[in-house]
């Protein structure tokens, strides 16, 4: 063989591996929308010892020397089942409200687990949201006090639950208005008796409350009372509809994103899991809020979908993106990614999931994993913070209905970074994710979960993190 041909074949066979590298590099697979994405097969743990940590912080972490040799700071039930009486409390959503104050908003089911699905409202039994203030970046007794924005009132038109909660407090500001967009009525229960023959309709309503927050303290100014959301989309007039628990996303114009979720769920006897999900932008003027204009299409998840309701994670201005739960009914556990455009849901390989609410927190320029950065400066500027600033996601959710929890840390394409998970917690079910102005990360998720006659009972827990040891977990 002449040397040309050799040299022709070496030059063809460094070309062919030169383009099979970038192909998978790229990510991208025009056929499912990834490639060769990372699988877990690691899962790390949190040790024995952390398992029930109590810190007394004082607050926010000054200095990289006083956090580089830390792991978890905090990780203990502020709100224990055993103390709940006949409530179930259910649903938490964590929000750093800025500075070291720390808010938990969640269901106060009274006397009842929920409905037969498992959602808050059922059109009968009293659910109201409650909420809990920590001053101290969530040290112990930090969560001493259960409150209500407003005199509960009793009457099935009045009941909430399943809570959108939408909060931005802005770096200009100290003051920012908190939202929260909830299930009402009917909600997304399933009864014995159809929707079409219920008396009790599902409608959406609103609270504002307005947060001014210091190094030293904190203000809040709720409405008086909840306001009916007018739906002013026809359509939505003979459809059970409601809200999935999770932090909203904002645009950029203020406006609210709200996914509502719709379903067909038949009856206790003749169940069905027939959901699907509309996009609206909601109009905040001050403290009222006004239902816009859909965004994109309305998407359909028949009875033999693999996905149930939708969470919102991102919105560019001309769509939605969502990250979708998978049905368990059709033994579906991976969790499911689509957008407003169309009506294409493309699993998450290696992302599992399963019911309830996940969590999920995207850090844009101020994600230093192990690498050294300044928590005095990352309050005012965290993507100076440091040298190495990043954009990271991170998200947590179950794997099975009532199972452990896991958390991981995802890329652009919302697959796994790493190839290690980190269990936060057993028999759990819904968390939340933030990030305080230090830039160590909290989270609220239900744990220790059981079953009762009523329905699932669960503790809420608070746990904080330092960047370093998740990335280390994660990694």
């Amino acid at each position: 063989m002449s040397k040309k041909i050799i040299y022709l074949l070496f030059l063809l066979m460094a070309l062919t591996l030169a383009f099979a590298s970038c192909k998978k590099d790229n990510g991208l697979n025009p056929t499912t929308g990834f490639n060769n994405p990372i699988i877990p097969s690691v899962t790390n743990s949190i040790k024995d010892e952390d398992k029930n940590v109590q810190t007394n912080t004082g607050g926010l972490y000054e200095d990289w020397d006083s956090i580089k040799d830390l792991t978890v700071i905090e990780n203990y039930a502020a709100i224990d089942k055993a103390r709940a009486g006949t409530n179930y409390y259910r649903n938490p959503i964590v929000v750093a409200l800025g500075y070291k104050t720390v808010m938990i908003i969640f269901e106060s089911r009274m006397g009842f687990g929920g409905s037969e699905n498992g959602t808050g409202v059922n059109g009968k039994d009293p659910v109201a949201l409650a909420y809990t203030i920590g001053v101290n970046s969530g040290d112990p007794n930090d969560f001493y006090k259960i409150a209500q924005p407003s005199s509960f009132q009793t009457g099935p038109e009045y009941y909430v639950s399943d809570f959108v909660v939408y909060y931005q407090k802005l770096p200009t500001s100290d003051t920012a208005t908190l939202y929260i967009i909830a299930s009402s009525g009917a909600g997304l229960s399933r009864t014995n008796t159809p929707y079409a023959s219920r008396t009790i309709k599902s409608k959406l309503r609103y609270m504002a409350c307005t947060i001014t927050t210091s190094p030293t303290s904190a203000d809040f100014r709720w409405n008086d009372d909840w306001t009916d959301l007018e739906i002013t989309d026809s359509s939505l007039s003979d459809i059970q509809f409601g809200t999935h628990s999770a932090r909203g996303v904002i645009a950029s114009d203020g406006s609210l994103i709200l996914p509502i979720i719709t379903a067909d769920l038949g009856t206790t006897s003749e169940p069905k899991e027939n959901m699907g999900v509309r996009f609206y932008k909601v109009n905040a003027n001050g403290r009222t809020l006004t239902l816009g204009s859909q965004i994109g299409r309305s998407i359909e998840f028949k009875d033999s979908s693999n996905y149930k309701e939708v969470q919102a994670v991102a919105y560019d201005a001309s769509k939605v993106t969502y990250l979708a739960i998978p049905n368990s009914s059709r033994n579906n556990y991976t969790m499911g990614k689509g957008t407003s455009a169309n009506s294409t849901v493309t699993a998450l390989t290696g992302v599992k999931g399963s019911d309830g609410s996940f969590g999920f927190l995207k850090i844009s320029k101020g994600w230093y994993g192990t690498n050294q950065y300044d928590p005095k400066l990352y309050v005012t500027s965290p993507s100076t913070a440091g040298s190495k600033a990043e954009d990271t996601i991170l998200f947590s959710h179950t794997e099975s209905k009532l199972g452990a929890n896991y958390l991981y840390m995802l890329n652009d394409y919302y697959t796994s970074k790493g190839k290690s998970i980190l269990q936060i917690g057993e028999t759990s079910k819904s968390s939340s994710i933030d990030v305080l102005a230090d830039g160590t990360i909290i989270m609220a998720s239900e744990r220790d979960g059981e079953e009762t006659a009523n329905g699932l009972k669960f503790s809420i827990y608070f746990s904080r993190y330092t960047q370093k040891y998740l990335a280390e977990q994660l990694k």
